[in-house]
């Protein structure tokens, strides 16, 4: 898999700090995925995208009232369904507002790693948890990051799937791919374009301001991207002209 190939040396090192404990000698220097000169987009998968990102300044990064500005204003949805909990997730990471994103997780949240990824490096972990995301996604979207826009968008496949538990209300299960783009300060771009499926339950811990009941990701897959039908790839040009 040629974009882990490009990925993977960068990610092993970054993974070390922010999954594990990090010595009191380690850098603070960003580190980032190898590119040549002249690139201006890296392929990978969502989980090696968020385990790039550690503690670091950067020079190009904007300040926090910047970053502060960009959220206000934002009206979340309420994570009154599991549709909700899940375009709240989406929003928030646009917003690059790791609380608004991390309170769409479950206490006991576990990420699983796409097994392409980890197979083909065996220090990036399998799994990971919700204090690791706060780790990676305080950093991404702090004032000392190297990202500058983010855009994300999520394309379902298939039906929500209900599974039942020993609890009142059932579990549901969403699966579809996602379209990520992390543009940095400097003109690289990290593109994610994969698959995922995501378990959501009641909130045990949290409900709405009226007494709603809410919702949130309890597990996450990541893996490769459905294809729910074939796909030509073509420019626009080309496709404009097909209907000529």
């Amino acid at each position: 898999m040629q974009k882990w190939l490009r990925i993977a040396p960068a990610l092993a090192v970054l993974i070390a700090v922010c999954v594990t404990p990090v010595s009191s000698g380690a850098s603070d220097a960003p580190i980032e995925a190898e590119t040549t000169v002249g690139s201006a987009r890296e392929d990978a998968s969502w989980g090696a995208i968020k385990a790039m990102y550690r503690g670091a300044s950067n020079a190009y990064g904007p300040s926090a009232d910047q970053r502060g500005a960009a959220r206000e204003g934002a009206h979340y949805p309420l994570r009154d369904s599991p549709e909700n909990a899940l375009e709240k997730l989406r929003q928030a990471y646009e917003l690059m507002d790791a609380e608004a994103y991390l309170d769409c997780l479950a206490e006991d949240f576990i990420f699983y790693v796409n097994p392409d990824d980890w197979t083909n490096n065996p220090q990036l972990p399998p799994e990971w948890y919700k204090m690791d995301e706060r780790c990676m996604h305080e950093n991404m979207f702090s004032e000392g990051s190297t990202v500058e826009h983010v855009t994300l968008s999520f394309t379902q496949i298939g039906n929500w799937v209900e599974i039942p538990n020993s609890g009142s209300r059932s579990n549901w299960e969403y699966s579809g791919n996602y379209d990520l783009r992390l543009d940095l300060f400097g003109g690289l771009a990290y593109v994610a374009q994969e698959g995922m499926t995501l378990l959501f339950r009641v909130d045990v811990d949290q409900v709405g301001p009226g007494g709603e009941e809410l919702w949130e990701v309890v597990n996450w897959w990541d893996v490769d991207r459905f294809e729910s039908s074939p796909v030509e790839p073509s420019t626009w040009g080309t496709i404009k002209a097909m209907f000529l």
